[in-house]
């Protein structure tokens, strides 16, 4: 199959890109919307999703500026030998490397970000996340000697050049990876939350939700991972159709990862679902299942009859609530430990 120019690819690239950038940032403005709307977000939780969102989306806006600058000093302000093609194909070249350099930085924050998702759902664990993170270093590493390399390559050669091609792959094989790995490991907590919670109440109370939940992680993830993957098979073939694909990913990086903040406003993300079902302190959480809550209303009004002449563990025994983990409610809700009860002690705790 014949590679297509290399002034067309970068064209493309930037025609793809700016439409991209677009969804981007029509994402971004629906972000700082549900993060500034949102009063009963937890302050400390709400900062650091919005240094991710403006760290990704103010990469993004340079990429674009810088590739544009790039395409400028190929078509309009070039004026040496081989015209636009001669200038795109300078690997050394200060502009080129720049952008090589937003790339990676981007991807770094993405998969960053995947990994400390995966940190969170899987409670502070650092056993889980050991290798996604060694991954993610040795992937930073491949990055910074690639652009050193390029720099040192003072004649004409594109990204798939000799000297390029084993930083790159085994970058994008690292990057898809970790997607691979922090995906799957998401997908597998829920799925063994969905276990445990079919087994401690006798039904499924939260299996929609968590269905719900699995395929949302798996949309949103789905979208980085495959324009990866595309761009790692485009290298191995040394495609120029990589030069487009590569741009792409700057881009769907930040919308992917403003998509799952959409999500969560919505309450149907995988951790949300994942920390309420397994009985984790979340303010927001408030889509229990009905028979727990008219259990817990049923067993308040029993604890507190005045007329009762039972003590207050027999008035505990006699409550027909099933046995169930920590009943977490809305933040302007108490909720009551009924284990403490039964040593006759009230423990009330906001949340």
């Amino acid at each position: 199959m014949e590679n297509i120019p290399i002034d067309i690819a970068v064209l493309s690239g930037v025609l793809v890109t700016g439409m991209l950038y677009g969804v981007h940032l029509v994402t971004f403005g629906k972000v700082l919307w549900v993060l500034f709307s949102k009063t009963h977000s937890r302050q400390s939780g709400r900062v650091h999703l919005m240094i991710a969102t403006l760290l990704l989306f103010a990469v993004g806006t340079a990429y674009i500026a810088v590739t544009f600058r790039h395409v400028l000093d190929a078509f309009v302000w070039y004026t040496g030998p081989g015209g636009p093609t001669g200038q795109l194909t300078q690997i050394s070249n200060k502009v080129l490397n720049m952008v090589s350099i937003l790339y990676i930085v981007q991807t770094s924050l993405g998969d960053g970000m995947l990994i400390y998702r995966c940190y969170i759902v899987y409670q502070g664990n650092w056993n889980v996340v050991f290798l996604p993170i060694t991954l993610w270093v040795a992937c930073v590493v491949l990055g910074g000697f690639q652009v050193h390399t390029a720099l040192t390559i003072h004649e004409v050669a594109l990204l798939s050049t000799s000297e390029l091609v084993p930083f790159t792959t085994s970058a994008l094989s690292m990057t898809l990876a970790v997607n691979l790995i922090t995906t799957s490991l998401i997908v597998g907590k829920i799925w063994l939350i969905q276990r445990q919670s079919r087994r401690l109440f006798g039904s499924d109370p939260g299996g929609r939700m968590l269905t719900r939940a699995i395929v949302i992680v798996v949309e949103s993830g789905a979208m980085y991972t495959t324009a990866v993957f595309v761009f790692f098979v485009l290298d191995l073939c040394s495609s120029n159709v990589e030069y487009p694909v590569g741009q792409c990913v700057v881009q769907i990086i930040g919308i992917a990862f403003n998509l799952i903040i959409i999500r969560v406003d919505q309450g149907r993300t995988a951790e949300k679902t994942a920390t309420r079902l397994a009985g984790a302190p979340n303010k927001r959480s408030t889509a229990l299942p009905q028979y727990i809550r008219k259990s817990t209303s049923e067993s308040r009004r029993s604890l507190s009859d005045p007329d009762s002449t039972m003590s207050l563990p027999e008035r505990v025994h006699s409550c027909d609530a099933k046995p169930v983990l920590p009943v977490v409610v809305d933040s302007s809700s108490t909720i009551m430990d009924i284990s403490a009860l039964e040593s006759g002690k009230t423990t009330l705790d906001t949340v």
